[in-house]
């Protein structure tokens, strides 16, 4: 019976360690959300026609976000695109 708890648990860490990412941020830019000003994770840039677009996790849920957006992208206007 130990034997199986042991391996449940195992099992349950190894799945919950596969969700989370490894992936460190680029950079982070400031945005206001909510009245509040909050540093932004950005973990890709890409420059598709005309703006600049952030691949923005944290407030953003992970989603490709224009410069707009952002209130000081300072950080990660020196950086160069990644997509």
């Amino acid at each position: 019976m130990k034997m199986i708890n042991g391996a449940a648990v195992v099992l349950v860490s190894l799945m919950a360690s596969g969700c989370a990412s490894n992936t460190p941020p680029l950079c982070y830019n400031g945005a206001v959300v909510m009245k509040n000003r909050v540093a932004v994770p950005v973990f890709g840039i890409r420059k598709p026609v005309s703006t600049t677009e952030y691949l923005s996790g944290g407030s953003f849920g992970y989603q490709w976000v224009e410069r707009s957006a952002f209130t000081d992208t300072s950080s990660c206007d020196r950086l160069p695109l990644t997509e």
